[in-house]
């Protein structure tokens, strides 16, 4: 949800810890929380698909179903940690100075843990922080704890509260430090994002990711949504988007869709020479209206429809990922 000041959150910004506050601590207060990332700026979406099927033509388009897997996979990642920091940072910092917020020590989710979050302001609109654990108890942290970054990222303020660029790695060794979750986790995820306006763009890797949780996971992924709500998504994936009765393959997926849902899909099959071209395209209510799989030769050809019911052009999958407005 977006974050909110509510009433009482402004009274104990106010009385801090006895003595009244300045407007400008508590407008620079908002400054410093609007630095990190919510979770609903760095999501990806996809077109929405509540319905599995066969995958015959009318019938719901694999790609947007394989789309919202990979979306779902990827925000479940990010937001399990950045929900609980949207959570902490409702509260009052526990510690003010000119250019930099201190919330916490403030509980894991393993029992014995803490984290704490810094945010430092380098220049005006300019920030920094991090996330830390460490393998001791909330109330005995002190200012000789060993903290381990968990989160760490820059953000550069726009326009306004809300748009801006910023950065940010979550590492899943250190994650698991004050979340039983990720015990024996490792591998990083970057992420870089940029908000105008409604215009997002996320370009986002992982590497080495290995989780209980999430399983082994290398990819990159390309987010946009334009401010009239134009998606855009082009991510690896290990999958069977051709269905042919073998085992998962890899795949780069290139899908676009309108904001009336209706979309395309471009894909390679990885391992084939220089990859197995295919595509797939599906009206407003998802339904496939064309699909095609040309790989070398000509016995494992697909093909079902007409290209010319697909509302989008072709693209090729790697392509330089399209630029978002200032709308």
């Amino acid at each position: 949800m977006p974050r909110l000041i509510t009433a009482w959150m402004l009274a104990s910004l106010l009385t801090g810890c006895g003595a009244p506050l300045s407007n400008r601590l508590l407008e620079e207060d908002v400054l410093f929380r609007a630095s990190l990332p919510a979770p609903e700026d760095v999501a990806t979406t996809a077109p929405e698909d509540e319905a599995d099927g066969a995958r015959d033509l009318g019938e719901r388009a694999q790609l947007v179903k394989t789309t919202k897997a990979v979306s779902s996979l990827y925000n479940g990642i990010v937001w399990s940690l950045l929900g609980v920091v949207d959570s902490v940072v409702q509260s009052t910092p526990s510690r003010r100075e000119d250019d930099r917020r201190v919330w916490g020590p403030f509980a894991g989710r393993k029992a014995g843990t803490s984290s704490i979050l810094v945010v430092q302001r380098a220049q005006e609109g300019v920030f920094s922080y991090s996330i830390d654990g460490a393998a001791v108890p909330r109330w005995a942290a002190d200012e000789d704890t060993e903290w381990v970054p968990i989160m760490t990222g820059t953000f550069t303020r726009g326009d306004s509260l809300r748009e801006g660029e910023g950065q940010f790695v979550l590492d899943a060794a250190a994650w698991g430090i004050i979340d039983s979750r990720f015990d024996g986790g490792a591998g990083q995820l970057a992420v870089a994002h940029t908000r105008r306006g409604e215009a997002v763009a996320l370009d986002v890797v992982v590497a080495g990711w290995l989780t209980e949780r999430h399983g082994e996971l290398d990819a990159s992924y390309r987010f946009r949504r334009s401010a009239a709500g134009d998606g855009f998504f082009e991510y690896d994936t290990v999958d069977e988007v051709v269905g042919n009765g073998g085992e998962p393959e890899s795949y780069i997926v290139r899908a676009r869709w309108t904001p009336g849902r209706a979309g395309r899909g471009d894909f390679l099959l990885r391992g084939l020479g220089d990859g197995a071209p295919g595509a797939e395209c599906w009206d407003e209510d998802l339904g496939r209206t064309w699909w095609s799989f040309d790989p070398p030769g000509t016995e494992f050809d697909q093909l079902e429809g007409v290209e010319t019911d697909c509302v989008i052009a072709f693209e090729q999958p790697g392509d330089p990922a399209p630029e978002i407005g200032a709308e």
